[in-house]
C-alpha cells in the first residue's frame, strides 16, 4: 500500500510540473502531448499499478494529446486566416465599389 502511494504521489508530483512546463509550451499540441502524457501515466498506474502500464499510459496520453492539441492549433490558424481574408476582402470591396460609382 505505501509503495502505490509513494507512486502515485510521484506521478501526482510530475503532472503538476508537466502542467507548470506546459505554460512555455509554444502551441497547443505541444500542451497537448505534456499533459496527456501526465494525465496517461496516472491513468496506466491507478489501472495497471506497474511500470510498464504506467508507460504504456504516458504514451498513449501523449499521442491522444498531441492530436487534440494539433487540431486545436489547425482550428485556431484557420480561424485567423479567415478572419484575416474578410478584413482585406472588406477593404477591397469598399475600393471596388467606389470604382464603379465612379463610372
Amino acid at each position: 500500500m505505501n509503495r502505490i502511494s509513494r507512486t502515485s504521489r510521484a506521478c501526482a508530483v510530475s503532472l503538476l510540473c508537466g502542467a507548470l512546463l506546459a505554460t512555455g509550451c509554444r502551441d497547443d499540441a505541444q500542451t497537448g502531448a505534456l499533459v496527456g502524457a501526465g494525465g496517461g501515466a496516472l491513468a496506466g498506474q491507478a489501472i495497471g499499478g506497474n511500470t510498464k502500464s504506467t508507460l504504456i499510459g504516458a504514451g498513449a496520453g501523449a499521442v491522444a494529446g498531441y492530436i487534440i492539441g494539433n487540431e486545436m492549433d489547425k482550428d485556431k490558424e484557420r480561424k485567423e486566416r479567415e478572419r484575416h481574408h474578410h478584413h482585406h476582402d472588406g477593404n477591397h470591396n469598399h475600393d471596388h465599389n467606389h470604382d464603379h460609382d465612379d463610372n
